[in-house]
């Protein structure tokens, strides 16, 4: 199969074209800016511009369209949230038009209305705030035009996804660089609880996605377990083996029933469930930080 992937520099498209390639599919990126060694062909387009993006379409002739970019991040502003909704409706019509039979984009927990306890596709969204309301638009758009036009389209709710290439302002990230530096990191909500998932599980959920299409429509992909976020600072001093405890005394954990993924939709339709737990997770991130630093 022939797939297309938007962000495929970014930090899911770097996990999931290798996956990709190693089923067997033939993989095009797409990318912004300029790009170094890939390991399939790229191709450079501005999803901001409807002739460029009926090109890109025309070029490439995919089978499959990945579609993980997402512009500005952590700009959650209404201008950069309807330009990146612009920008995959955009896609979308334009992978209709030329008759793409399978869509799969990523989406965020962020769009449930009430974060918290276990949480299933079908609870409520948001949409009193631009980043989640450009996100439920593009879900409930691409769903409607895949529905009229008999095909597929799945939409992945990432939770909070971690790993190698995350950006370095990410949580994660500035624990191990604070910690490896020997100073204490800044972390202001320690008691805070995540559902944390490891990037090469969520590469893996899309790659099962593409592989065996379920039904239509959205699917959580999470661990189903939150951590509060001193603990997983606590597992990478660790892994990089610190022994003076972070906190002493530990924070106070108020939240009986954090916000969590059930993911029971995705693992019966496609068989897919996490590999790999905090501990481990964390411990293969410390290891190839020290390999590549």
């Amino acid at each position: 199969m022939r797939i297309l992937v938007t962000g495929a520099t970014g930090f899911i498209g770097s996990h999931l074209i290798p996956l990709l390639l190693g089923h067997g599919h033939e993989v095009i990126g797409v990318f912004r800016h300029t790009v170094g060694t890939a390991a399939s062909p790229m191709i450079r387009a501005d999803l901001n511009s409807g002739e460029a993006v009926t090109r890109l379409m025309e070029s490439s002739r995919p089978d499959a369209l990945v579609h993980l970019a997402w512009e500005g991040l952590p700009d959650y502003s209404y201008a950069m949230s309807r330009r990146n909704l612009d920008a995959s409706l955009r896609l979308f019509e334009a992978a209709n038009r030329a008759e793409v039979d399978h869509i799969v984009s990523s989406g965020s927990c962020w769009e449930y209305a009430a974060p918290t306890g276990k949480t299933a596709e079908d609870a409520p969204l948001a949409h009193d705030a631009p980043f989640q309301a450009a996100k439920n638009a593009a879900f409930f758009m691409g769903n409607g035009l895949a529905t009229a036009s008999d095909s597929r389209f799945h939409w992945l709710r990432l939770f909070f996804v971690y790993g190698p290439g995350q950006r370095h302002r990410s949580l994660l990230p500035h624990v191990v660089d604070t910690l490896s530096r020997g100073e204490q990191p800044d972390i202001r909500s320690p008691q805070a609880m995540q559902d944390f998932i490891h990037v090469s599980d969520v590469a893996r959920a899309f790659a099962m996605v593409l592989d065996t299409p379920p039904p239509n429509g959205a699917y959580n992909v999470g661990s189903g377990e939150a951590t509060a976020v001193w603990r997983m600072a606590e597992t990478a001093r660790k892994a990089l083996g610190i022994s003076a405890p972070l906190y002493d005394p530990i924070p106070v954990e108020t939240d009986h029933d954090p916000f969590r993924a059930d993911c029971t939709r995705l693992g019966e339709a496609t068989g897919w469930h996490p590999e790999l737990n905090l501990e481990n997770g964390i411990a293969h991130y410390v290891k190839q930080r020290r390999h590549t630093s």
